[in-house]
């Protein structure tokens, strides 16, 4: 795995020379709320790496990875007693895009789309039981817009909206059935042109 990063660098660099700006970004945020006898805990954090090709074209892949756990108490509806729940999800998205910068200038608004991996896994414990279910989508189409604020040549702040479908599991006659979703994404983190 390593090489492969290696060479996928050296490549980007080479791209750099003949083409274009390199720029690098990431963004996250983690949140912990609580909601009755219920805790919830958010982490998500992204990474991208994109190449210039001329002033309103840009290529880059996206790696987000997402983390939801939710835990506490449940009461159970035929009797007054309560029971421990766990509920961990992780979601990884890897993306390939074309960027079209709409306008260059302070504000530059742009819009974005390209073909996404994405894998689910969900554990979860109710009481004495364990769930677990993994779910990969690819390829799915992704597509999004927003905005970059130059604060200085090499650095900006970039506000994003994406938007790739999505799968939903609902339980129907005791038995599971995928409903397709659309889901979205919004985020707001920094690029630095390397």
């Amino acid at each position: 795995m390593p090489a492969k990063i290696f060479i996928a660098l050296t490549y980007l660099i080479g791209c750099e020379l003949s083409f274009g700006a390199i720029s690098l970004g990431i963004s996250g945020f983690g949140s912990v709320s609580n909601a009755g006898l219920e805790k919830y805990h958010s982490l998500s954090f992204s990474a991208n790496l994109s190449l210039g090709l001329g002033q309103n074209f840009r290529v880059g892949i996206t790696h987000r990875r997402a983390f939801e756990k939710k835990e506490g108490l449940k009461k159970s509806e035929s009797a007054a007693e309560y029971f421990n729940f766990n509920d961990d999800t992780k979601s990884i998205a890897n993306s390939i895009d074309l960027t079209i910068v709409l306008f260059v200038g302070q504000v530059s608004p742009f819009v974005f789309g390209g073909i996404a991996r994405r894998d689910y896994d969900r554990t979860a414990k109710l009481q004495t039981q364990y769930l677990r279910s993994k779910i990969t989508l690819f390829p799915v189409p992704t597509h999004g817009f927003g905005f970059a604020v130059f604060i200085s040549r090499d650095i900006n702040f970039k506000i994003t909206q994406t938007y790739s479908p999505g799968v939903r599991i609902i339980i129907e006659n005791g038995e599971e059935k995928h409903l397709g979703v659309v889901d979205s994404y919004t985020q707001a983190g920094i690029t630095y042109k390397l």
